[in-house]
């Protein structure tokens, strides 16, 4: 959620907030950006409020969010919300994946970071050159954590979508590995311009299969993939070098 926080307090909007523990990122959020965060949750929380933001780990009988939407005010979980932020961005480059997301968002942030090119990001875990999961950019450019949980990757407005690969996992939601496969085909096609896949992975090439009108670039080990590596070589000082 704090990503989410910063750039939403970036843009102007007044955010009043609530936590169950009193951490590092609520004394950021009260002495940096002067944010009031209450610790516990009780309806008066929300005095004055025009929309009311939750994660999904938020039961429904949570008092601050029965109180919500009894009220009537606009209601929308974090996912809804960074599909929001997305519109914002003219390319917005949204990693997804069953494994290796956190990762490789991290790494495309880096390497944003290093070019100068001032991106926006919103990612799983918390990347050290960023001191947290997040960061308020003033470019047109948002690296985000796309994850499929739920299909929240779907409420997501990606300019360049990443496909590490697709396996099964959340069946509790999904069901079959078909079903997860047909979220991630959805997700493919919402993208407006280029997709970026595994093209070793049986299941990406079965969920872009036949996909028209975007830029489709493929990586992997093998050389039928766009891109792939060559003289691979590990060192001892845990680094790996390649020629592209």
């Amino acid at each position: 959620m704090f990503p989410l926080v910063q750039i939403l307090h970036q843009k102007g909007c007044y955010i009043t907030g609530s936590d169950n523990n009193d951490t590092d990122t609520v004394e950021y959020e009260r002495s940096v950006l002067g944010i009031p965060v209450q610790i516990g949750h009780d309806p008066s929380h929300l005095n004055g409020a025009d929309c009311v933001i939750y994660t999904a780990a938020i039961p429904p009988e949570n008092p601050e969010l029965k109180a919500a939407m009894d009220s009537g005010i606009l209601v929308l979980e974090r996912a809804k919300m960074l599909g929001l932020i997305t519109q914002g961005y003219h390319n917005a480059i949204c990693v997804s994946g069953t494994h290796g997301k956190t990762t490789t968002s991290a790494m495309i942030t880096q390497i944003l970071l290093e070019a100068d090119m001032d991106p926006s990001v919103v990612i799983g875990g918390k990347l050290p050159l960023l001191h947290g999961s997040g960061r308020v950019g003033k470019s047109d450019l948002m690296v985000c954590e796309a994850c499929e949980f739920k299909d929240h990757f779907l409420e997501l407005s990606s300019d360049v979508s990443v496909i590490l690969n697709v396996d099964a996992d959340h069946l509790e939601y999904f069901g079959t590995l078909e079903n997860i496969i047909r979220s991630f085909r959805q997700f493919a096609e919402q993208t407006s311009r280029t997709l970026i896949v595994n093209g070793d992975d049986e299941n990406t090439r079965k969920a872009i299969a036949g996909i028209t009108g975007k830029k489709i670039i493929t990586f992997g080990h093998s050389d039928h993939c766009d891109y792939y590596p060559l003289s691979v070589c590990y060192h001892p000082e845990s680094k790996t070098t390649f020629t592209l």
